[in-house]
């Protein structure tokens, strides 16, 4: 019930804010993010099972991803592509987005 009501409360503020003075649309990718956060999260109160199985599904493939960003940027470093503060600040973020997905696996 919280984990909904927080989605909610997200989504909604997203949508307060997504429309300019003239009613057009400025963020949405995110009115599209948030809303899918807010819809997975009602259907995960109703059946916890089932999404627990999608949802580690869809961290294996995120982590599947982050890896095969990782193999590039070091196939850029060893070619001589990028440059070793280049290679850091890429690690980094991908190190970041491995830990968020580990954590919510």
């Amino acid at each position: 019930m919280a984990w909904r009501r927080v989605a909610n409360a997200q989504y909604k503020a997203i949508q307060a804010l997504s429309q300019d003075a003239d009613g057009n649309e400025r963020h949405p990718r995110l009115l599209e993010q948030y809303g899918h956060r807010a819809q997975v999260a009602a259907h995960y109160e109703r059946d916890r099972e089932f999404h627990h199985a999608i949802k580690l599904e869809h961290f294996d493939t995120v982590l599947a991803a982050i890896a095969a960003g990782r193999a590039e940027i070091l196939k850029m470093h060893k070619a001589g592509e990028i440059h070793d503060e280049v290679l850091r600040q890429l690690e980094h973020e991908l190190d970041l987005q491995e830990m968020a997905a580990e954590n919510r696996r």
